[in-house]
């Protein structure tokens, strides 16, 4: 659920981000926010199915005394943060690049990099607020490395 809700979330900004910056142009910035685009769709659907599948026989989800193997959770964890932060650093920097390349002012051009700026940490923060939360409410056991889902 979450990888679904997290992709959602990136697109809307990408699809937004191509709607502002290129309307009618097919240039680097558009096939980049495609690329991060699609890149994150493969991994979000990787990730759900690897959280599906965590354990083989299924049942150790949810009955470690069962016998068999479950994906290491905190390799999991680290991928799936290491992939949010390069696409977010990358939703950040990519307009950016384009607001420096327009024909005005240095002053307008910072200020509108900061504008961006603010509202791409601000929707990183609260996600990360969001998320901090979630986990602290849901109680993690160690059943050999499971990851428990809870469905609030």
């Amino acid at each position: 659920m979450y990888g679904l809700v997290m992709w959602f979330a990136k697109a809307a900004l990408v699809f937004q981000l191509l709607h502002i910056f290129t309307p009618n142009f097919r240039g680097p910035f558009f096939w980049s926010l495609h690329a991060l685009l699609w890149m994150n769709l493969l991994f979000y659907t990787g990730g759900a199915f690897a959280v599906l599948f965590q354990c083989i026989p299924r049942e150790k989800i949810w009955n470690p005394a069962v016998t068999g193997t479950c994906i290491d959770v905190e390799i999991y964890f680290i991928a799936t943060s290491v992939v949010n932060i390069v696409s977010d650093v990358s939703l950040l920097l990519l307009p950016i690049t384009v607001i420096w390349n327009l024909k005005m002012d240095l002053k307008k051009k910072f200020s509108v990099s900061v504008v961006f700026a603010t509202g791409l940490l601000w929707v990183s923060l609260l996600r990360k607020l969001v998320s901090a939360n979630v986990v602290k409410r849901m109680h993690f056991q160690r059943c050999s490395p499971c990851i428990h889902v809870q469905i609030i």
